[in-house]
């Protein structure tokens, strides 16, 4: 049986409405079918009616009695018979009661209804207002953009004007001023050369008149030695040797004498090509070669305004070989090392990577230093047998050379740039030069004023640089020994080591650091022992090495550090300094 508070679909009774959304309602007075709006608007007709009667529905089961109860379980209103009956023990409530707490709930919603309309409308007019004065300001704005843009556009378009004219301006007047001093040289060029042209034009008349004069008298004691010589044989070889002491003497003396004075006065005044500036440009070619995208590409990269190094490659080395010393380099690619014992050579191919064993199976200090003989080979100081023991590339034995002294133990070797051998000797503290190709010894450089340690290099002028004692470096001028000058070098390392370039700059290597913290360093020192760049290389280092980090300079712009186990390949970046110096 349908209650009153069943939500069953149905057409409202009142407005006809059958929609999903509003045919949910309830029974209401005289059994109609209303919608919620239909009914809503009774409830507020009901409500304004406070003299309304009780409403009042027959009973759905005893049609002669009404309604006076709600059964709260089934929600239904029934009769008193009903509550007696079918509905026995139910919870009952007055009909009466329940719509009157109901009118109450429906008045305060009407009321809250009111107010939230209310406030709705309100809320409304403030919109319409603020967006009428949102209008008005976005239409100020507009209009102040508007009137800025122009202005701001109309500035700019004056300046413009303003700019370009002044650049054209200083164009004309830069184009008149080239043009002038174009025409002022031209004229003493045209000038000189006018001056220098009819100089050479009397010199040359001159000279040739001189010329034709000695050939006449030539010609003219000629003529007179074929006349003699017709008569006899004597008179015609005497005037023979007439005619070619004459020929001697004019070329000798005064023919020569004109031709030195027509060249001193003609033939130097002439211009000539300006081969410094070609120099210069050749120099700035071979500095930016040095840094190259790919292996053909000729012509590299500036980056910056210094000159900086980058480097582009590592190669590790086995960790079989223990404490491996950075001897030299035999061409750009390739750099040959010892183990620390000095049993073993081995070379490095960096581009490739492959390594080769070169020599082996030596005593202890059997390498103790070497130097590369360029397209040869190499020759290393053997401390065991105490002699300097030549190789061809591959590491085989050629010949020996043995120093004065036995001073070949210790020798610290170099090639000067003239192909000699120098051997600088730790013991005794000369250094001993030789000729590689015949094993000759040439020279001794003694009183040294030093002893030697950790390597030799030669500059291109001749000068000797060794390092002395635990920090200084010394240059030595070669023919007399005298030390030039010493490096002040104490405050960088206590071993330093040093490596002179092809480019007669002075590559020093060395690390700073304490207790675990190391950092590794190259600087650059100029012949002169200036400092030119100072730390441009850095890279960190381990003071587990027994050895410093060493490197060599293949070619000037690479620069190859032995580091541990691992070798650092750091390519040279010109800066634009590097083109306006």
């Amino acid at each position: 049986m349908a209650s009153l508070f069943d939500a069953l679909g149905f057409k409202c009774e009142e407005c006809g409405n059958d929609g999903d959304d509003e045919t949910q309602g309830y029974k209401v007075v005289e059994q109609r079918h209303l919608c919620p709006t239909c009914a809503r608007n009774l409830a507020s007709a009901i409500l304004a009616d406070m003299s309304h009667a009780a409403i009042k529905w027959p009973c759905p089961q005893h049609e002669s009695k009404e309604v006076e109860l709600l059964c709260c379980k089934c929600k239904v209103a029934v009769c008193h018979t009903c509550a007696l009956t079918t509905h026995h023990g139910h919870q009952m409530q007055d009909i009466e009661k329940f719509f009157a707490e109901k009118r109450e709930i429906v008045k305060k919603d009407v009321e809250e209804i009111s107010a939230k309309q209310n406030e709705t409308q309100s809320f409304l007019d403030k919109i319409e207002s603020c967006s009428r004065e949102m209008d008005g300001h976005f239409i100020d704005i507009k209009e102040k953009v508007s009137v800025t843009f122009q202005t701001k556009s109309q500035d700019q378009k004056e300046r413009n004007t303003v700019q370009v004219a002044k650049v054209n301006a200083e164009a004309e007047e830069l184009i008149r001023q080239i043009n002038e001093k174009r025409r002022m040289e031209l004229a003493e060029i045209n000038e000189q050369y006018d001056n220098e042209h009819e100089t050479l034009v009397k010199d040359r008349d001159r000279v040739l008149a001189e010329l034709k004069v000695i050939v006449d008298i030539v010609c003219r004691m000629t003529a007179e030695a074929k006349a003699s010589a017709e008569t006899t044989g004597e008179e015609l070889e005497s005037t023979a040797a007439v005619a070619k002491s004459i020929m001697v003497d004019c070329d000798g003396k005064t023919f020569h004498k004109k031709v030195a004075k027509y060249h001193e006065m003609g033939m130097d005044k002439l211009p000539c090509l300006d081969h410094d500036h070609l120099d210069k440009l050749s120099t700035v070619a071979k500095k930016i070669r040095f840094k190259r995208v790919d292996d053909e590409q000729k012509i590299g990269l500036l980056t910056g305004k210094n000159a900086s190094f980058e480097m582009v490659k590592t190669v590790n080395i086995s960790s079989d070989i223990q404490e491996p010393f950075l001897l030299g380099a035999i061409d750009e690619q390739t750099v040959v090392f010892r183990n620390g014992n000095g049993s073993a050579l081995y070379s490095v191919n960096v581009k490739s990577g492959s390594m080769e064993t070169l020599l082996t199976d030596k005593k202890t200090r059997g390498i103790w230093d070497l130097a590369v003989l360029p397209d040869k080979g190499f020759v290393y100081s053997d401390y065991n047998a105490g002699l300097l023991q030549f190789c061809d590339r591959d590491g085989n034995d050629e010949r020996s050379l043995a120093l004065p002294n036995d001073e070949s133990r210790f020798a610290f070797l170099t090639v000067d740039r003239k192909g000699k051998l120098l051997a600088a000797s730790h013991n005794s503290g000369e250094i001993h030069v030789s000729d590689p190709e015949t094993g000759s010894h040439l020279r001794t450089i003694n009183d040294i004023e030093c002893k030697p340690m950790m390597g030799i290099g030669t500059l291109a002028n001749g000068d000797i640089i060794i390092r002395s004692g635990n920090s200084d470096i010394c240059r030595i001028f070669r023919a007399t020994g005298e030390v030039k000058m010493k490096f002040p070098l104490a405050d960088w390392s206590r071993r330093l080591n040093f490596h002179v370039g092809a480019d007669d700059m002075i590559y020093v290597t060395y690390r700073t650091g304490l207790n675990q913290d190391y950092i590794g360093f190259v600087s650059l020192l100029s012949p002169n022992g200036d400092m030119r760049r100072e730390k441009v290389i850095e890279f960190p280092t381990s003071y587990l090495y027994r050895y410093h980090p060493r490197c060599v300079v293949p070619v000037p712009g690479t620069v190859i550090i032995l580091n541990g186990n691992a070798l650092l390949v750091y390519k040279e970046i010109p800066g634009v300094y590097d083109l306006l110096s």
